[in-house]
């Protein structure tokens, strides 16, 4: 007997074991005799059966007794979710059901959040445990196919011009469903998609899949994009303004999201291209990439030394004044007035400063010096500052919950440049291993490539040879030569000759 079977034992009168379980009086009627008959299905499932024909739903409640009592709590047929808490009260039951609107399964939603999947018993005898709790054998349906079915067909027709939305879950396709747009999801969780689904949608015209936001959504959206990518005219997949970490199209709906906006960023969202057509989705002839217009980007310093989207490495000695240097720069950069000489973007720009060896106190300090007798103005509101005590916590560019901040703070006041100070505050691996800090180059790129900021990155040199300088200034950025290679520019710090020599700002490379 399990713990389901004695809890609802112990609400009930008269209790006697029989040959195939127990009998009990029934709290549902008045019973001169034992006519409820309680009995334990294969996976632990309590099954009750009254003889005098009272619904089981009445004999549950007037025991005091609910659904979730008659399951053992993480019992192989509940398919418990690993990690999960136990299964709880059902709060929603999604219907799977074929073209012809026949049931063939169902997704259940605990309080707690669990799911759990079960399939009709066909030929079930009244009163019999009639679900079982997997889907061993059953067809894999879309959620809401008949709808879909519809769709694609209304969208060859086309009398239906929106997009078919694929969610990540039931919930998220019934609120879309407000919306009045089609939508659908697989059962089963992220990467459960399969051949049957990819079939269910074939032919549709236009799909957008809407991930939710972390990387389990973001990968899960991008395999159901391959699979069907060339099965349906044409799939998206929608990037959500505005959603919180883990958040989803339920979350943007509540937040105010309306149909029109999200039809808009349909739109406007790029078409998927498969990894296999990567590159040949691309290709163009001589004569007509030689005929395009490609816009320069905006130069920040000079004529191209530093310009929009580059990655720079600021780099010198210890204690030579590099993040003096970083400062006077920003501040310069968002005046719009030159430094070290050289002209900066007329006008200003935005920048920020990701401050990760000084505390607050000290950079204020070296602000105010910076700024000199004339001081500070509103104009200078442009350049941002993150740093201790306000920032708490170690700052790694690898913690793939932590990369969204980075975007965020060049996003959200759309800057122009971030200065960050100093790179061996951002990760943990071995800067001259190339294998292992290629994953932070990677970072970096896809930063700079995604927001069109450029990123300055603050850094140490080595001590030189013995008795030697460096042979040329290149040799003098710390770590692995990769560094170096992938930097559009580098910019080197140093002083001339020895001891107070007038310092210099040196640039080894330019790619513009």
């Amino acid at each position: 007997m399990n713990a389901a079977t004695a809890e609802v034992l112990r609400r009930l009168a008269n209790v006697r074991p029989d040959g195939t379980g127990w009998n009990a009086k029934c709290p549902a009627h008045d019973d001169a005799r034992n006519s409820l008959h309680v009995a334990e299905g294969t996976s632990g499932a309590v099954i009750l059966h009254c003889h005098a024909g009272c619904d089981a739903r009445d004999v549950i409640a007037k025991a005091g007794l609910k659904w979730c009592d008659l399951y053992v709590a993480g019992s192989g047929r509940r398919g418990d979710v690993k990690g999960s808490r136990p299964w709880g009260e059902v709060v929603a039951t999604y219907d799977y059901v074929d073209e012809d609107g026949t049931l063939l399964y169902q997704v259940l939603r605990d309080e707690h959040k669990n799911f759990r999947q079960r399939r009709w018993k066909p030929g079930a005898d009244p009163g019999e445990d009639a679900w079982i709790y997997n889907l061993e054998g059953a067809r894999r349906l879309l959620y809401r196919l008949p709808e879909v079915v519809s769709a694609i067909a209304l969208q060859k027709a086309g009398t239906y011009p929106y997009p078919i939305i694929v969610c990540e879950g039931e919930k998220d396709v019934d609120n879309v469903a407000t919306l009045g747009l089609i939508a659908t999801t697989n059962s089963g969780g992220s990467l459960k998609w399969t051949d049957g689904h990819t079939k269910q949608l074939a032919g549709a015209r236009d799909v957008a899949i809407l991930p939710d936001n972390d990387e389990p959504g973001l990968k899960h959206a991008n395999a159901v994009a391959a699979a069907i990518a060339g099965s349906v005219g044409c799939v998206r997949i929608l990037k959500l303004p505005d959603l919180p970490a883990k958040g989803d199209v339920s979350d943007w709906i509540a937040a105010g999201g309306t149909r029109d906006h999200l039809l808009k960023l349909a739109a406007g969202g790029e078409p998927f291209v498969p990894p296999s057509k990567r590159f040949t989705s691309i290709a163009v002839g001589a004569f007509t990439f030689a005929g395009r217009t490609y816009a320069k980007p905006r130069s920040l310093l000079g004529n191209g030394l530093l310009s929009a989207g580059d990655l720079a490495f600021l780099y010198g000695r210890p204690g030579l004044g590099k993040t003096w240097a970083a400062l006077q720069f920003a501040l310069s950069a968002v005046r719009g007035e030159p430094w070290f000489g050289i002209p900066t973007a007329t006008g200003g720009v935005r920048a920020g400063i990701l401050e990760l060896e000084l505390p607050a106190h000290v950079l204020q300090e070296r602000l105010r010096a910076v700024a000199g007798e004339a001081g500070l103005s509103e104009r200078d509101e442009g350049l941002s500052f993150v740093s201790r005590p306000h920032l708490r916590g170690a700052v790694d560019v690898l913690d793939n919950e932590q990369w969204a901040a980075w975007f965020e703070l060049v996003r959200d006041p759309r800057l122009d440049v971030l200065i960050v100070d100093a790179l061996s505050r951002v990760h943990h691996v071995d800067e001259n291993h190339a294998a292992d800090f290629a994953p932070v180059l990677g970072r970096f790129d896809e930063l700079r490539h995604e927001t069109g900021a450029a990123v300055v990155v603050v850094h140490h040199e080595p001590k030189p040879p013995s008795g030697k300088g460096f042979a040329d200034d290149m040799d003098a950025l710390r770590g692995t030569s990769r560094m170096a290679s992938d930097a559009n520019v580098l910019m080197r710090l140093a002083r001339v000759g020895h001891g107070n020599g007038p310092l210099v700002l040196r640039f080894p490379k330019v790619n513009n």
